[in-house]
């Protein structure tokens, strides 16, 4: 499924909700997914060291070729990068490590470091 309104016709047509429920069935379905994703994640991708030892543990009910491509995107170069910018992202910063960032980024006889005046 490409869209919510994909997903939302699939769900329509095995259960009976109201329209007013879209939100919270959508919500509900993208929170399940991530929690599958990790699940996979930590027990079919993290806990084993290499891809053949774990396409031998690979689960029951995931299709042996959409594991493989799971595998292949979770060792992908973009997978990683992404991995590594979200965790930079989240990695709170030290007063003074923001003072020296603002202080190197500030040019020289502005006086400050906030440019909204300045436009």
């Amino acid at each position: 499924m490409d869209t919510n309104d994909d997903l939302w016709d699939c769900t329509k047509e095995k259960y009976d909700i109201p329209k007013i429920g879209v939100r919270w069935t959508l919500k509900t379905v993208q929170e399940a997914w991530r929690r599958r994703k990790f699940y996979l994640k930590t027990h079919h991708f993290e806990a084993y060291a290499n891809d053949q030892i774990r396409m031998e543990n690979k689960p029951n009910d995931v299709p042996t070729s959409q594991f493989k491509e799971l595998l292949k995107y979770w060792n992908s170069k973009k997978f990683k990068g992404k991995k590594e910018n979200k965790y930079l992202k989240n990695t709170p910063i030290k007063k003074k490590e923001y003072v020296d960032a603002e202080m190197f980024n500030q040019k020289e006889g502005t006086g400050s470091a906030d440019c909204s005046a300045d436009e």
